[in-house]
């Protein structure tokens, strides 16, 4: 059963999931190797997993802490590194392949900031549903996204193509 749950989740999830860490992380091979350690913690706690959420919300909480960790250990190390500003030349295809002003925008917020906007407006959740993910207040979800549409403010040139998103109330 634990095969068939994991064949059935990887199947249909993998992809979702990818981009969702992609966008925490900014790197698609870390992305990958955290999707599959998600794959891997999945299966290894199949019988923990009670139905309560879906699938789908199970595997995303489970990729968001996984890219959290990174994150903080990421954080951690840089403060050692002497070049942390520094990019890759990963890095640099991928900024140089992204022409969306808005998502370099969002990709420049901080950590708090993106991944409400990523989980309201790519993941398409409601502000009740984030604040559940995340293990926060509803309130603090809708202060967070109403914090991130004013940096994007700062970060878009042209305000008037993005004008529903920036004066968009939750």
């Amino acid at each position: 059963m634990r095969d068939e749950l994991l064949n059935e989740a990887m199947d249909l999830h993998t992809e979702h999931l990818l981009r969702l860490s992609y966008f925490y992380v900014q790197s698609w091979e870390v992305a990958e190797d955290i999707v599959q350690e998600s794959f891997m913690a999945f299966y290894e706690k199949a019988a923990q997993y009670k139905g309560e959420a879906s699938v789908k919300n199970y595997l995303r909480k489970i990729v968001i802490n996984r890219c959290h960790d990174y994150l903080r250990k990421k954080k951690r190390w840089q403060l050692f590194l002497p070049f942390k500003n520094a990019k890759s030349a990963e890095q640099e295809v991928v900024l140089s392949n992204e022409k969306s002003a808005l998502l370099q925008a969002v990709m420049r917020l901080k950590e708090k900031y993106r991944e409400t906007i990523i989980l309201y407006y790519f993941e398409e959740l409601s502000t009740v549903q984030i604040a559940e993910l995340l293990g926060l207040n509803e309130s603090t979800v809708r202060s967070r996204l109403k914090r991130a549409r004013d940096e994007l403010k700062r970060y878009l040139n042209d305000h008037s193509e993005w004008e529903v998103l920036l004066h968009e109330s939750v």
